[in-house]
């Protein structure tokens, strides 16, 4: 009985955990998308010609 319980009890931290930590990536992207990101020095100076 242990057996299956254990095997329960750890897919269920399993899901949990997968749950947490799409919820923290979509809030790294969140945070990411709001965060202004200037142009790299390199490629500006590739443009001009």
């Amino acid at each position: 009985m242990w057996g299956t319980s254990e095997t329960v009890l750890l897919i269920g931290l399993m899901v949990a955990g997968y749950l947490i930590s799409g919820r923290l990536a979509r809030r790294r992207v969140a945070a990411a998308g709001r965060a202004e990101v200037p142009a790299p020095a390199a490629e500006s100076s590739m443009v001009q010609s």
